[in-house]
């Protein structure tokens, strides 16, 4: 295995270890680095990119921010509470009055960038038109045409 097929590995592990932290975690994000890691994943294991893919959460994350560039609205909710009791949290906690200024202004711009993603647009089954409705029906005419056709010859040998 070649070493940037090892570092790409390695590196999506070790961001999805970031976004399974970020779940529990206020303050780390979730979604930037299973980001990162289904890039890496994509690099160095198609086993790791079809699990994260194939996850019953992150799949549908991931999915829909690679399809549509779009956060679900629930996901915009989450990531706004937790952001803002980190916050809350770390303003309590800390004497330096600058790092929570720098650290609204950062969340802020975060949470400007992530509510101005569209939300996912459901999947809409295609529609057909009455040009396509009767080539159906006439396809269906002509095979019942020719397994009738195929009865009869089979029946008279």
């Amino acid at each position: 295995m070649k070493l940037a097929r090892w570092a790409a590995l390695i590196l999506a592990y070790v961001f999805l270890g970031l976004a399974l932290i970020g779940v529990l975690l206020p303050g780390l994000p979730t979604v930037p680095f299973l980001l990162l890691s289904a890039w890496f994943s994509a690099k160095g294991s198609r086993r790791l990119h079809r699990w994260l893919y194939s996850h019953p959460h992150f799949g549908k994350l991931l999915i829909d921010w690679e399809q549509q560039g779009a956060v679900s609205r629930s996901s915009k909710v989450l990531a706004t509470v937790f952001m803002a009791a980190s916050w809350v949290i770390m303003y309590s906690r800390v004497d330096n009055v600058w790092l929570p200024i720098g650290l609204a202004l950062l969340f802020v711009c975060v949470l400007a960038f992530l509510w101005s993603r569209p939300e996912p647009r459901p999947k809409i089954p295609e529609r057909r038109d009455a040009g396509d409705l009767k080539e159906q029906k006439q396809n269906t005419q002509n095979e019942s045409t020719q397994n009738e056709s195929a009865q009869n010859e089979s029946a008279q040998k």
